[in-house]
């Protein structure tokens, strides 16, 4: 065979090696998307000991990177002129869902929430909910923070009832760990009840 057949051979399997390359490329590689989680946190009693029992909800990848809260429940103790009246607050997360975020301090190590909601009713304010959020530095699992609930009547804020254990500016401190992960939901821990105002 010449040089020029074995010339000619190359060149036409050359160009049905570069046809089956564009014709039929190399799948990519499968992009794979991290499953949600729903991951379910409880605090107060042992072992965290002097906070209220409080049950909290976040989704994500996993609890190392949780995206957003989704509920959160505290037992609280009402202190209606010397009467304690204990009760369980569920903050209306779902109100104001984008605000219930996940965020990232600048220097990318703080991982926190700050939440808030007012319940307005013919313009005036009668309820305002904060909740606030970081995670423990050292361990991801555990999370502190600080709640309020604030009644108001025509305005001012409402003193008949204070709630007990809170600090000068009205937030109680609470703590709560991992109890459970899962993929998409699961079954709660706790019983979540109804909120204080409708969904």
């Amino acid at each position: 065979m010449g040089i020029r057949v074995i010339r000619q051979a190359l060149l036409a399997l050359v160009g049905m090696v570069l046809v089956g390359v564009l014709l039929f490329p190399a799948p990519a590689a499968a992009k794979t998307k991290p499953k949600t989680m729903e991951l379910l946190f409880q605090g107060g009693g042992e072992p965290f000991g002097g906070n209220p029992p409080v049950g909290m909800s976040m989704t994500g990848p996993s609890f190392k990177h949780p995206r957003r809260v989704t509920d959160f429940t505290i037992d609280v103790t009402y202190n209606c002129d010397g009467d304690l009246l204990p009760g369980t607050v569920t903050f209306p997360i779902k109100r104001e869902p984008a605000a219930a975020r996940i965020k990232r301090d600048k220097e990318k190590d703080l991982t926190y929430f700050n939440w808030s909601w007012e319940y307005v009713e013919q313009g005036q304010t009668l309820i305002t909910f904060q909740l606030v959020g970081g995670q423990h530095r050292k361990d991801p699992r555990v999370w502190r923070g600080k709640a309020a609930i604030r009644l108001t009547e025509a305005g001012i804020e409402a003193r008949y009832c204070p709630i007990e254990g809170t600090d000068g500016e009205g937030f109680l401190q609470w703590e709560a760990r991992l109890v459970k992960a899962c993929p998409g939901r699961c079954g709660s821990p706790f019983n979540a009840p109804a909120p204080l105002v409708g969904r």
